[in-house]
């Protein structure tokens, strides 16, 4: 109330009671994150007209504070979405190589400071799917990667054993791949571990890169590790793996304790989506094409594709039928894409029919003023996919380094840029 009248005397009063208010704010920090928030913002109107470097750094508290909330509010902007983006820009090469890494470096700097603002350490399988996606494309970069990762405590089981599963396929020295083994979380998930200890150990001795005497050293431990009592619960393995360890125990004349809990591999069934693709193929009237577009948006009909093939099909003969895509954006439409692409079993495979409308006539007005009223949360990544289905490398390229400094914005304060400038 104070601060409206803003008159000499009531700012003489703010100033004098500022520190006490500060105090009181920084010793009382809520665990809701909304109210600490709304503190700092109103500690950064307080301080206007009295110490602008102050407000200034209160509202950039407030702004660190709020606008990321990976984790707690489920937000995978950058976590899972930019994520994705990079992974389309390393498999097609959109960039150059020296540009991916620099993307790529950037983005985990990005996550490490996304720990520091808000939740801390809930981004490891972000991380497990950097370092899997350099496994594919840039070893050498990955390598240096996990020193990064494992330095700011950002490992987890699954990473450990994907990175010695690709340590062993292109013959890394046995040393350096069980010195990673120090790094398995044997408090917490102690049978996890041992578990995949003993698959890396299998892999090893089952390569062809190792010599008589490395396996001899291998086959001690997969015997130690085997044993009865290390792993009491049913193991989740690949079936060649496991099948392995079971002539393993045989050759060796041991007893095979473990059960591996196999995958149910469905036959290719979706008997209903190959239904409603033979009657789409076959339609010819529009009253026809409405009803079996009406059945598509019924989630009760379970009618789901997932095939580029079968989506350019049903496009192709809206637009035969129809001259328009107006019911290929209707159901989009209907489930919020590319706000969501959640929201529907069909949604996250939107952007091949999209991709197929803008191959077809372009960005279009109409297509234009769909996205611009449905998109939000996901409307970046859908765009990006839909240009990368129909390669057109161009547009991926400008919508990924928008999309990029998009979330830097969101991550980064002032002072980031300050420091970044030349």
């Amino acid at each position: 109330m104070l601060k409206t009248e803003n008159t000499e005397g009531c700012n003489k009063l703010i100033r004098r009671f500022l520190p006490c208010i500060n105090q009181s704010y920084q010793s009382n920090e809520s665990f809701d994150i909304t109210e600490n928030v709304k503190k700092y913002f109103e500690i950064a109107y307080l301080y206007t007209n009295l110490d602008s470097d102050k407000s200034l750094e209160y509202i950039r508290k407030g702004l660190n504070s709020g606008v990321i909330r990976h984790g707690w509010r489920k937000d995978g902007i950058v976590d899972h979405f930019l994520l994705d983006a990079l992974s389309i820009m390393w498999n097609k090469y959109y960039f150059e190589l020296q540009e991916l890494q620099g993307f790529t470096k950037k983005y985990f700097q990005m996550v490490l400071a996304i720990n520091q603002i808000t939740d801390e350490n809930y981004r490891c399988s972000a991380i497990k799917k950097i370092i899997e996606i350099l496994l594919e494309n840039d070893f050498e970069l990955a390598k240096d990667m996990m020193k990064a990762v494992v330095s700011n405590n950002l490992h987890i089981n699954e990473l450990i054993l994907q990175y010695c599963m690709a340590l062993v396929k292109v013959g890394e020295p046995v040393d350096e791949i069980v010195s990673w083994f120090d790094y398995f979380d044997i408090v917490n998930h102690n049978e996890e571990s041992i578990s995949m200890k003993l698959q890396i150990l299998l892999m090893i001795y089952k390569s062809d890169w190792y010599d008589k005497k490395e396996k001899e050293s291998i086959r001690d431990k997969i015997r130690y590790y085997a044993d009865e009592g290390w792993i009491s619960t049913p193991v989740q393995w690949d079936e060649d793996l496991f099948q392995f360890y079971l002539n393993f125990c045989q050759n060796e004349n041991i007893d095979a304790h473990l059960r591996n809990m196999t995958k149910e591999y469905e036959a290719e069934k979706n008997s209903e989506k190959n239904k409603f693709c033979k009657k789409i193929a076959k339609c010819k009237t529009k009253k026809y094409l409405q009803k079996l577009c009406d059945e598509l948006m019924d989630y009760h009909n379970h009618i789901i594709i997932q095939s580029g093939d079968d989506w350019d099909m049903i496009v192709d003969k809206v637009y035969e039928i129809d001259g328009n895509a107006d019911k290929i954006l209707a159901y989009m439409e209907a489930c919020k894409y590319p706000h969501d692409v959640y929201y529907t079993s069909n949604s996250s495979y939107f952007y091949m029919p999209l991709g197929r409308i803008i191959e077809k006539e372009g960005l279009t007005t109409k297509v234009w003023n769909h996205l611009k009223k449905n998109g939000g949360y996901g409307d970046f990544i859908s765009i990006i996919r839909a240009y990368d289905y129909i390669n057109n490398k161009k547009m991926c390229k400008r919508l990924f380094t928008r999309f990029f400094q998009y979330c830097e914005f969101l991550v980064y304060d002032e002072s980031y840029y300050e420091q970044n400038t030349e």
